[in-house]
């Protein structure tokens, strides 16, 4: 009876588990078997640095024969080597150091990094690939305040395909949108900015407005990595030329001059001072010759209106000067009705007085008189 029972038993067909479980023994051991056979694989890693620092590419490695560094894009070029005797750059702006290379330290240091620079690095020791390096760099931002009106210009440094996108000031979706697409040397932009946008060796945003202002974003569409990054402030046009004004240091520090001499010239300088060094100036400008002898005091001489009338109740003013000789005297004639031109001579003892001419609509008639001893 249980002979039977076992026979019948080794007769039956394996069920869906045993099925499921052979299948799963099969696959993990055709796994193995591809893994015994396939070499390893390298480390990979990725270095970011700001743009223009020196980058360190790290791999470590003991590797006794030569060691050899290459860009993906240029994968049969090497850059910088190293064996038991010595390393040198290959690449200018590429080095390997050897006290670090012969304690298994097998780093590659790139002295500028910039965009040309962006790629992958692989490290070699024989031949053999051992380390993957990507070097990326940190987007620089640029902060510019600028006024309605002017043209933003955006660097593209990279050749890649690029898209660049806008993220308004003060806008409540926080996704930017697209402004244009760039591939070469074609430019694809969407409407509202078709007539405003135009591409040289930048990308030129004409006649900013007061929306303009914000974040311009240029990513590498190629590498999905973002580039650069513009953050835009835009004045509006009323107070552009007071706030170019009150910006500039120079406004500033003549301002602060002005005041002080002002204030020196109105404390210490009368103006009567101010009258007689302008008179002097006039007087000096009318010179012809220069004169050996002694100063003279001018004589005094007085006008007065023609015919004698009644004085007027302002006093007449004096004007006291000192003159060379050979200088000419000018008299101003201070109004417009006939006048008459007198003289005393200084140290006359008769106090005479002479008089030496009239004036009478713009003409001079010249009395003569007969000369006091």
């Amino acid at each position: 009876m249980s002979e039977a029972f076992i026979s019948d038993q080794l007769k039956v067909e394996p069920t869906d588990m045993q099925s499921s479980w052979i299948w799963r023994e099969f696959l993990f051991g055709l796994l193995s078997f591809s893994c015994i056979l396939a070499p390893p694989s390298s480390a990979r890693s990725s270095v970011k640095v700001n743009l223009h620092d020196s980058a360190t590419l790290p791999c470590s490695e003991r590797c006794s024969g030569l060691v050899r560094w290459t860009a993906s894009r240029k994968p049969h070029e090497g850059l910088s080597e190293c064996n038991q005797t010595l390393c040198r750059s290959v690449k200018e702006g590429y080095q390997m150091i050897y006290d670090q290379y012969l304690k298994g330290n097998l780093s590659l240091t790139i002295t500028d990094a910039d965009f040309s620079k962006r790629t992958w690095y692989t490290c070699q020791c024989d031949g053999k690939d051992i380390c993957d390096v990507s070097l990326r760099l940190e987007p620089p931002e640029n902060v510019q305040q600028m006024n309605c009106g002017d043209n933003l210009t955006l660097d593209l440094p990279v050749s890649e395909p690029l898209m660049v996108t806008f993220n308004r000031t003060g806008d409540s979706d926080p996704n930017p949108v697209k402004l244009c697409e760039v591939k070469g040397r074609k430019l694809q932009c969407d409407p509202p900015y078709e007539e405003r946008v135009s591409l040289q060796s930048s990308l030129q945003l004409k006649d900013l407005k007061d929306l303009d202002g914000g974040v311009y974003t240029i990513v590498d569409t190629e590498n999905e990595e973002v580039v650069s990054t513009y953050r835009i402030t835009v004045r509006g046009e009323k107070e552009n030329w007071m706030l170019k004004i009150w910006e500039k240091k120079e406004f500033g520090i003549g301002l602060g001059m002005g005041i002080f001499l002002g204030a020196l010239l109105a404390y210490f300088v009368p103006p009567q001072i101010v009258r007689g060094w302008m008179c002097l100036k006039r007087r000096t400008q009318r010179l012809h010759g220069h004169c050996t002898t002694a100063e003279v005091t001018s004589q005094s001489t007085t006008t007065e209106k023609v015919p004698l009338k009644e004085k007027s109740s302002a006093e007449a003013p004096e004007n006291s000067k000192k003159m060379q000789p050979g200088e000419s005297l000018i008299l101003d004639l201070p109004i417009s009705e006939t006048a008459r031109v007198t003289f005393t001579r200084t140290g006359d003892a008769n106090q005479n007085i002479d008089e030496l001419c009239k004036a009478e609509n713009c003409k001079v008639q010249r009395v003569v008189q007969p000369d006091h001893p």
